[in-house]
């Protein structure tokens, strides 16, 4: 791994997850490694799979049309 993908303060490697959106499902999926989470915003119910536990996986989700760089002032 490179060293950007450690987290400075405690050396636990990171992945960064792609997501998509199926019905009422936001689905992340890690590149690197068979993670999946599907969360369902309705529900709140969240259903985890694959991945190492020492593993950091993160991401974020922005539905079409938001740009998450937009002023909200």
């Amino acid at each position: 791994m490179t060293p950007s993908q450690y987290d400075s303060n405690h050396e636990e490697e990171r992945h960064e997850c792609f997501s998509e959106h199926k019905d009422n499902w936001i689905i992340f999926r890690c590149p690197q490694c068979d993670y999946v989470r599907r969360m369902n915003w309705e529900t709140g119910e969240m259903k985890v799979r694959g991945g190492e536990f020492s593993v950091l996986h993160s991401g974020m989700h922005f539905p079409i049309g938001i740009n998450p760089n937009t002023n909200m002032n």
